[in-house]
């Protein structure tokens, strides 16, 4: 199989991926709109404290700054505590009439399931709740009776409820059996962000829709539900909220119905999945020096082989594509995580630039290679579910750390690499490079979680040192529109613009490990964009720019660094050439 059919084979395929992510594009760009709605319970302290005369009078100052809609708890419904809760202690104050003459006003319901109830009263309570035609139900914790809203399916199409989940739970998708829901036909789904009172008592008004910004421009919710801790606290929320998204070009409204995602299908898989093995074959034919177009005898073999394995694999990948896509997609697409940032490494790998003009290139060509291997990733997995993160992708963490394993032994494979790395100094220097590159590694990946949370290292993290990040990042945000990730520009980008501007000069072999390690951890870089890409509840245009932001960050970064080490170390210094 000649090379310029394998480079038409990825030519197709990013066509493809080019055409998926237009069409994405066009889909993100029809759900815009943003509703806001105001916690019940917190109006009735303000009414119980006199910041309100009323309830009209609440719904009065609110309805002027865009907020035209509540989210009511069972548990403050005096007919539904007394008939589903009656063990719980407390008191209701609100009245159904309440509710009735608040539809007539216009005023959306969105029903907070924050309250458990025995299943057998599930299917009760659902009815209860429906009969007052809500605009919502918003579920903050899982259902004790999931398959009582399988049942009602049809009622909950007909009746356009939405349902509503917090996003940051990531079992109630599947606790709700949301994806079965929505092959169904139920498609009035939504993403919520909701807050407890003390988590919005500890952010000030610019830090709270700096978070809700972020919540709807990264992570597609369109239901924001706003905490009333005091009448002058939510009045600057609202308009702060109505003004900022009005700023993004957002409506603000109930969220639309979800439309279907026309464009993926089978036979855009089978194009995707022919590019990605050409993908690899050109990268074993990069790597290993086989040439498919040789006239040589002994290398016809190779050519055999590597035309019989890629047809083996077109035929195998199409077949399970077709058959079963359920699990070949996910398959595919994490295949293509790992596949796009080794074919941009080896690319440049063994062709050293020679200038930095060449250097640059080479960058530039890493980052773009990274970009369009991300489009085709997402390009297998594009369809509602995955926007709306009701499936996700999954095996990031080996996704991250295996390119660069795979390129740590390529480069011990290489026999100049392992000879600098056996002498006195060559042994002293890797041990301390491989220290260096294992705890960036092993920061990076456990860091790859929420901020919130701290990903897995939440626990060791110092306070102040997440405060910091936070605040980093709220500005990075407010500056850029899009923070940049940490791992890309602070990280993976200067250190691959260093490790190729080390391999541009001649310089003294003790330099190869600095120069490996320099490679190791540039390595993330194209990884980290691969992976933004195959995360597609953050929409496309997000992604497109935060990517962009860290290739030019990353390049000041790295041309910072490059001066300093290049002029003020003695590590790096040159030696004449005979």
């Amino acid at each position: 199989m000649g090379q310029r059919l394998l480079w038409a084979g990825v030519g197709v395929a990013v066509l493809a991926a080019l055409v998926v992510g237009g069409e994405r594009l066009r889909w993100e760009g029809r759900h815009r709109a943003v509703e806001l709605a105001v916690h019940a319970g917190d109006l009735r302290e303000l009414l119980q404290r006199g910041e309100f005369p009323s309830l009209s009078a609440a719904w009065a100052t609110l309805e002027g700054l865009g907020v035209r809609a509540w989210t009511v708890s069972p548990l403050d419904v005096r007919e539904l505590r007394e008939a589903f809760f009656p063990l719980r202690p407390g008191r209701a104050w609100l009245p159904l009439e309440e509710l009735e003459r608040a539809r007539e006003k216009e005023l959306a319901l969105y029903w907070r399931l924050d309250a458990w109830v025995a299943p057998l009263k599930f299917s009760r309570l659902l009815d209860a709740l429906l009969a007052l035609e809500p605009r919502g139900l918003l579920f903050v914790m899982p259902p004790s009776e999931p398959e009582a809203l399988l049942r009602d399916s049809e009622r909950l199409r007909a009746l356009g409820v939405a349902l509503a989940w917090d996003e940051r739970s990531a079992p109630l998708p599947r606790a709700l059996r949301l994806k079965a829901l929505l092959e169904r036909g139920v498609r009035r789904l939504v993403r919520a962000h909701v807050l407890e009172r003390e988590e919005r008592a500890a952010l000030d008004v610019r830090a709270f829709a700096a978070r809700s910004r972020r919540a709807v421009l990264e992570r597609t919710v369109r239901l924001l539900e706003l905490r009333a801790l005091s009448r002058d606290q939510l009045t600057k929320d609202a308009r702060t909220l109505t003004a900022t998204l009005t700023r993004l070009g957002f409506t603000l409204g109930p969220s639309a119905s979800i439309e279907p995602f026309r464009p993926s299908g089978p036979g855009v898989w089978v194009l995707l999945w022919l590019g990605v093995l050409s993908a690899l074959a050109l990268a074993i034919l990069h790597l290993f020096e086989l040439e498919p177009s040789g006239r040589v005898a002994r290398r016809r073999p190779n050519r055999l082989m590597a035309m019989g394995g890629w047809a083996l694999g077109a035929l195998g990948g199409g077949l399970a594509l077709i058959a079963a896509p359920g699990v070949a997609r996910p398959a595919a697409a994490w295949l293509t995580a790992v596949l796009a940032p080794l074919l941009a490494f080896v690319s440049v790998w063994k062709r050293p630039p020679r200038t930095s003009l060449d250097a640059l290139r080479a960058w530039l060509a890493i980052s773009a290679i990274a970009a369009l291997g991300g489009l085709v990733a997402a390009g297998f997995l594009s369809d509602e579910a995955h926007f709306l993160k009701l499936e996700a992708f999954r095996g990031v963490k080996a996704a991250l750390a295996l390119p660069v394993l795979i390129v740590a032994v390529l480069a011990l494979n290489d026999p100049q690499t392992r000879a600098a790395l056996r002498t006195r100094h060559g042994l002293r220097a890797s041990g301390l490079v491989g220290a260096a590159v294992v705890g960036v590694l092993f920061v990076v990946l456990l860091r790859s979680g929420n901020v919130a949370e701290g990903g897995l290292l939440g626990g060791l993290w110092p306070p102040a040192l997440l405060e910091l990040e936070r605040r980093v990042r709220d500005a990075l945000d407010a500056w850029l529109l899009v923070r940049p990730r940490f791992k890309e520009f602070l990280v993976g980008q200067p250190a691959l613009w260093l490790g190729l501007q080390l391999r541009r000069r001649l310089f003294d072999p003790r330099a190869q490990p600095w120069a490996l390690g320099l490679q190791l951890v540039g390595l993330l870089a194209p990884v980290s964009i691969v992976n933004s890409f195959a995360h597609l509840h953050t929409p496309l245009g997000v992604t497109l720019l935060r990517t962009l932001h860290g290739v030019w960050l990353g390049l000041l970064l790295g041309l910072l660094g490059q001066t300093l080490l290049f002029r003020a170390s003695r590590l790096f210094r040159t030696r004449p050439v005979d």
